[in-house]
């Protein structure tokens, strides 16, 4: 299962999602609390991970900003999380 899951869309997301996420200014990512954080550490920092690397990258060549999103463990993740209110999302 992939470290981080990019919370584009409730289904696959596809490039017409881009602008609704632009319009709301954050790309909410979901990270696993047992994911390694040399994957994806959800604080960043000096070593963030080459995953949070990436998606760091293309938030800020998208002008958005980076919302980690926490879940217990990675079985945790739906893929309908995306849909669900803020705070609401993958226990």
């Amino acid at each position: 299962m992939a470290a981080a899951v990019i919370a584009l869309a409730p289904a696959a997301a596809s490039a017409a999602d881009l602008p609704g996420i632009q319009a709301a200014g954050s790309l909410r990512v979901i990270v696993a609390a047992d994911e390694d954080k040399a994957t994806f550490d959800p604080r960043g920092g000096a070593s963030p991970g080459f995953e949070r690397e990436l998606v760091d990258t293309f938030a800020r060549v998208h002008g958005l900003r980076l919302e980690p999103v926490g879940a217990q463990r990675s079985t945790s993740i739906s893929p309908t999380c995306a849909a669900r209110p803020r705070g609401t999302c993958c226990s």
